[in-house]
């Protein structure tokens, strides 16, 4: 090399010489990248028997190799590459690692593991267990691989039935008697059923006064706030409209207030995009569908298009007149579209159902 030759040492480094440049030319960086590498699968869990694909993309790659539960060399360059596996055995580990003249990118893995056919998982609790008359109970439920959750109850409770998310918080109220609730959860691969027992101090047997004959619970509307919009005892504006099925009755739960009150439900005639019954009864009984409460104060009535139910928690007022209720305590008012005694035939001749139009006044 000439004399007054100089060196430069920068990002790349080049000899040169006073008079010309050397034919040597050497060349360093430190920015050429090692190859890029992403690996996964789909799916990740499967049966035995079953396939997944995994799938690679790599930039700047001139080989990869492939090791683990596969072998062999897979394909390199600047691209998205994907091969069908199926593993002997699960679960298993795929591996990959690809090079160029830079160096070796880091090993990606991926697990294929066995999809495991299992019934849902199914916790289902009651707050409190041990409750007075009347006394709200909370149900709380949380489900693992559920697809589907029903609900039921022994004796039946219209407001615990059908289908129900597969997670979830509900609460009762108006219990008045010891109550055995189911939840019954499914998938594709079985069923799991948990059942809570709520006693209820006080209760009222109601087994001697059952609901008609041939007929059912309505479940459109189980509470006397869903119906009216206001709770039992609270004379509002609100007013309850609905439809309710052939052969079905209603029984719409709640709770008197704690104060001495006097009032009246008045039904009259339903708007004219509803059908109407010729005749319809009204009780107030501690007992779903009971039209034939056990008391000795007027707490059953049937009328024809219109009608007025007293009440009063006054326990000195006119049983000839009212239907006497305790303060606090729960009931149902009951309706069906029949006369008092003939409670099984239905005095609706609409197959879709006729209406209910009532409010709450104070009398």
């Amino acid at each position: 090399m000439k004399k007054g030759c100089k060196s430069l040492a920068l990002m790349s480094l080049m000899i040169f010489c006073n008079q010309a440049i050397s034919q040597d030319e050497i060349f360093v960086s430190g920015f050429e990248a090692v190859p890029e590498l992403f690996l996964d699968a789909s799916p990740e869990f499967i049966s035995p028997g079953e396939s997944s694909t995994i799938t690679w993309s790599v930039i700047d790659a001139d080989s990869c190799n492939k090791s683990g539960a596969w072998s062999g060399i897979a394909t390199a360059g600047t691209g998205i590459y994907n091969e069908v596996v199926m593993p002997i055995s699960l679960p298993s580990t795929y591996s990959m690692q690809c090079s160029n003249l830079f160096g070796n990118s880091p090993i990606r893995t991926v697990v294929i593991g066995e999809e495991v056919n299992m019934p849902p998982l199914l916790t289902f609790v009651a707050n409190p267990t041990t409750i007075v008359s009347g006394q709200t109970v909370t149900l709380n439920w949380n489900t693992t691989n559920a697809t589907d959750c029903t609900a039921s109850s022994i004796p039946a409770n219209p407001s615990w039935s059908g289908a129900r998310p597969t997670v979830g918080t509900f609460g009762l109220s108006g219990l008045n008697k010891t109550t055995t609730f189911t939840m019954t959860c499914t998938n594709d691969f079985g069923s799991v059923m948990k059942s809570v027992t709520v006693n209820v101090n006080g209760s009222t047997n109601c087994d001697s006064n059952q609901p008609p004959f041939g007929t059912s619970a309505f479940t459109g509307l189980t509470t006397f706030g869903d119906a009216m919009g206001s709770e039992f005892g609270n004379f509002t504006n609100d007013t309850a409209v609905y439809s309710q099925p052939v052969n079905f009755y209603s029984a719409l739960s709640f709770m008197t207030p704690p104060n001495i009150l006097t009032g009246r439900l008045n039904f009259v005639p339903p708007p004219a995009n509803y059908s109407s019954a010729s005749s319809t009864s009204v009780s107030i009984s501690e007992c779903p569908g009971d039209f034939n409460p056990d008391s000795t104060s007027n707490c059953a009535i049937s009328f024809g298009m219109s009608g007025t139910f007293r009440w009063s928690t006054n326990q000195s007022s006119n049983p000839q007149v009212y239907c006497i209720l305790e303060p606090t305590k729960s009931y149902f008012l009951n309706i069906i579209h029949a006369p008092l005694q003939d409670l099984s035939n239905s005095s609706c001749n609409d197959i879709n159902g006729c209406g209910l139009l009532f409010n709450q006044t104070a009398d």
